[in-house]
């Protein structure tokens, strides 16, 4: 964290994460390209810092919570309060040493920090509900579900793999209500709806 916050702080901003900052100047719901959560980052991370900072804080935040999130799911031990064993420590390594965004791109502001840190967060969620299957934790993942597509329009193939990974949810009743928030969630975002004043 303290390395990506140097870097965050002196490497110049890039292209594409000024073209970002510009989205967090104008917020709307989604722009031809991508949709808004990228936007909203740089607009919460300028609200906090000024120059660099502005443009990166959530992102450095985002890579920090992706790696804790990673954590808990490589450590069944973890969540439990039990010292995690060698094995667990050396999974979650190999984990965040293959997610290159976390490597190479963590403090570099782009619509990948937050599909990756919601992504997380959804596998996380997903092995609970796997375990308690509860209208709660269904609830959750479909919030997460539209916080992955606010992110980034690749979570659908994301989505669409899990499910393909687990048939038995098309059997499951609160799986469809997960994905019935989760539309709700993104019809309500992206829908040309008049404002009320």
């Amino acid at each position: 964290m303290c390395i990506n916050l140097l870097q965050g702080i002196f490497t110049e901003i890039q292209e594409d994460e000024a073209y970002y900052a510009l989205y967090g100047e104008h917020l709307a719901w989604g722009y031809f390209d991508h949709p808004p959560m990228v936007g909203l980052m740089t607009f919460l991370s300028s609200l906090l810092f000024p120059g660099n900072l502005g443009v990166r804080c959530c992102t450095l935040l985002a890579s920090c919570l992706s790696l804790g999130v990673l954590w808990l799911l490589s450590s069944h031990n973890t969540v439990s309060g039990k010292t995690p064993n060698r094995q667990e420590v050396i999974r979650f390594f190999v984990i965040a040493a293959s997610v290159t965004m976390l490597n190479i791109y963590g403090f570099v502001t782009t619509p990948d920090v937050p599909l990756l840190l919601f992504s997380a967060l959804f596998l996380l969620v997903y092995q609970r509900y796997l375990e308690r299957n509860t209208w709660g934790l269904a609830l959750l993942l479909g919030v997460l579900m539209a916080f992955m597509v606010y992110s980034k329009y690749h979570a659908l193939l994301f989505l669409a793999l899990l499910v393909l990974s687990n048939l038995s949810l098309l059997k499951d009743g609160k799986f469809y209500g997960a994905c019935l928030v989760a539309l709700l969630l993104l019809v309500w975002a992206f829908a040309d709806i008049p404002s009320l004043e």
